[in-house]
């Protein structure tokens, strides 16, 4: 019977990055695998990445709504002359910029 030989599974090493957390410089698949547990972080899994943009995405869409609901609970509350007052402002061009901090 004819003898197989087979060669070992050489593994490349993880390239160099500047690790986001920190800013210092991480080389190599041991390093790579050190600074994960010092800051107490993990590879992340497949889909992870989209799953936390749509969830940003749903925050922000519910924070619209919540800014549009207390801007009409604001507006209802106005006294009727402050109301006619930001009607014609808001007709004769008023410009408004929403600013989150």
């Amino acid at each position: 019977m004819p003898r197989q030989l087979s060669a070992p599974a050489i593994v490349a090493d993880y390239p160099g990055y500047s690790c986001p957390v920190t800013g210092r410089w991480v080389e190599g698949r041991r390093a790579h695998e050190e600074n994960l547990a010092r800051q107490g972080c993990r590879v992340l899994e497949t889909g992870e990445t989209e799953q936390a943009v749509r969830e940003s995405r749903r925050v922000e869409r519910e924070l619209d709504r919540s800014v549009d609901e207390t801007v009409e609970q604001f507006y209802e509350a106005l006294p009727t002359d402050k109301r006619e007052a930001l009607a014609t402002a808001v007709v004769s061009g008023l410009d408004v910029q929403v600013a989150r901090s």
